[in-house]
């Protein structure tokens, strides 16, 4: 089967674009030499806040006048953004995994318990406003190091009324203690009843809300969950882990199912180089030297932050396949250590109002497109926009590629 466009990079913005092309009525392949960034994602969707307005309810859109022009939200515009995260949450599948859409930020709490505001949260994800005058219980399990549940009790003492730790014992006999193996013993719980009823008999009666780590489960997450509140007759939530975030795997897992049930998935692919002629991709070849075709080509390869955009020692960044200008903000001669990260942070590939990458002779490929963290001149960890950034620079991508793709 032809393919019509490939896509570098297991980013959420790869599978955006390859859900919105396929709705379009194109097919695509994507490549992926890993897992991407998604893996450290929250169980949330920010789209845009800033640090001195984190504590105020805004429309996340309301902020986009703060932005420079070369910012991508301003390369896509605004409405393009408004329609993208609404197509976002109105896609089918959201329906399965239960995913909570709101008109403002709202605050919830990263694995530190830092604010972090979000206008989307994963199924049963803490919501920092719910917790206000609650009597709550954090659960936390043995030998859990993922779990930081001071931090979490700390960050929340002002507006609980009360809180207590309680420490508890896995779900099985194995004694592991990283998220991802809890998660796969909740799945693989006999009788989860008989778990949370033995939970019951510690927890204060008086607790109206009690708060688990992130990890109940990678497919029965949703059954898990609604039999605790069942047997506990408590509201249970579940606070972030570090990193990998088990919230996100659920989502990248059901992404991966969404997207192989009309295109293809390679991964352990390796792209290493692209044959340009003329303003134009005419194919890549991978590190087997085997020559893949396609009409367009997207990168969605995690930039700087996820090796899809190399730094050298020397300071310089180049993104090696399709040989971009980029915008390197001279990370190196900064003072100081947050300066440095951002400008690392904001370098990134330049690109024309299409996403299409400039070459360094202000010449474009027409027929490739970057998205996510390879674009320039955003930082998702000051203004809390990275799955924003990821959609509206997929759905947009993918808009822009049919319109290319009836051109020819």
């Amino acid at each position: 089967m032809k393919t019509d466009v490939i896509i570098i990079g297991a980013e959420l913005d790869a599978f955006v674009t390859s859900i919105r092309l396929n709705e379009l009525g194109f097919n695509t392949r994507i490549f992926s030499s890993g897992k991407g960034s998604l893996l450290y994602s929250l169980g949330n969707i920010k789209i845009l806040n800033l640090v001195e307005t984190i504590n105020e309810k805004n429309s996340p859109f309301s902020l986009f006048d703060n932005l420079k022009l070369n910012h991508p939200y301003n390369i896509i515009g605004k409405e393009n953004v408004k329609k993208s995260i609404d197509w976002f949450f109105s896609l089918n599948f959201f329906n399965r995994i239960k995913i909570n859409q709101y008109s403002y930020n709202i605050n919830t709490l990263s694995p530190i318990g830092r604010k972090i505001p979000c206008i989307g949260l994963y199924y049963k994800q803490i919501c920092f406003n719910d917790l206000k005058n609650q009597e709550i219980s954090i659960v936390e399990f043995e030998n859990h190091k993922d779990f930081h549940s001071e931090l979490i009790a700390k960050s929340i003492k002002k507006i609980a009324k009360s809180i207590e730790i309680i420490k508890i014992q896995q779900p099985d006999d194995s004694k592991n203690s990283d998220s991802s193996s809890l998660a796969i013993s909740f799945d693989n719980l006999a009788s989860s009843e008989n778990y949370f009823n033995s939970l019951k008999k510690r927890l204060n009666k008086n607790s109206s809300i009690v708060i688990f780590p992130a990890v109940l489960g990678l497919n029965k997450y949703i059954k898990v969950i609604q039999t605790a509140e069942k047997i506990l007759n408590k509201k249970c939530v579940e606070a972030p882990t570090l990193p990998p975030s088990i919230p996100a795997i659920r989502l990248n897992l059901d992404l991966e199912k969404e997207v192989m049930e009309h295109n293809n998935l390679h991964k352990g692919s390796v792209i290493s180089k692209a044959k340009i002629e003329n303003n134009k991709c005419l194919y890549l070849m991978d590190n087997f030297e085997r020559i893949f075709n396609a009409d367009a080509f997207v990168m969605s390869n995690g930039g700087v932050l996820m090796g899809g955009i190399k730094v050298y020692s020397n300071g310089d960044i180049r993104e090696n396949i399709f040989n971009p200008k980029i915008q390197n903000n001279n990370h190196l001669l900064k003072d100081k250590s947050s300066e440095s990260l951002n400008a690392l942070q904001t370098s990134g590939v330049l690109t024309n109002n299409k996403l299409n990458p400039f070459l360094d002779d202000d010449s474009i490929i027409n027929n490739v497109f970057y998205t996510g963290r390879n674009l320039a001149n955003w930082n998702p960890s000051t203004e809390f926009s990275g799955e924003g950034i990821s959609i509206a620079s997929g759905w947009y991508t993918a808009n822009n590629i049919a319109e290319y793709m009836e051109s020819l």
